[in-house]
């Protein structure tokens, strides 16, 4: 792992558990909003947020339609926080470049207010297009 997601990883884990009241957890929401209210779903989707923290943004597109959550975080704290808040969905401690599902296994993939950490958008381009259905789509709300 870069230096730089470690560094990123040991502040997000430092400020897990109090996220939705950090500075980052309050200036996030506005690009969740954002999303939700942009994105288009179906009953059922699989639905994968990358850099999800601590799940709430599944957690409010859940709230919309019925959705097989699923997330990936650097953050192991994030992550175990996303799963408790977020019942019945799947979340993995992993970056961007290289995730843990199969081929062309989701319809949808977002990113909120996260794609300016990512070290290599090239290989995260190519894993999300990997890992999309044919007609999958990605949404991402960024600074």
């Amino acid at each position: 792992m870069s230096d730089f997601n470690n560094k990123s990883k040991t502040a997000y884990n430092k400020k897990a558990d109090d996220y939705d009241n950090t500075r980052d957890g309050q200036f996030t929401q506005k690009f969740k909003r954002l999303l939700v209210e942009n994105i288009v779903l179906t009953d059922y989707s699989n639905v994968l947020d990358v850099a999800c923290g601590n799940g709430s943004l599944l957690s409010l597109l859940n709230k919309q339609k019925h959705i097989n959550g699923y997330g990936v975080d650097i953050s192991d704290q994030m992550i175990k926080n996303a799963a408790v808040k977020n019942p019945g969905m799947e979340f993995h401690v992993s970056g961007c470049e290289s995730m843990p599902f199969g081929n062309e296994m989701m319809d949808l993939i977002t990113v909120s207010a996260a794609y300016h950490h990512f070290p290599d958008v090239t290989a995260f381009a190519k894993e999300s297009k990997r890992i999309l259905k044919p007609k999958g789509k990605i949404y991402i709300a960024e600074i």
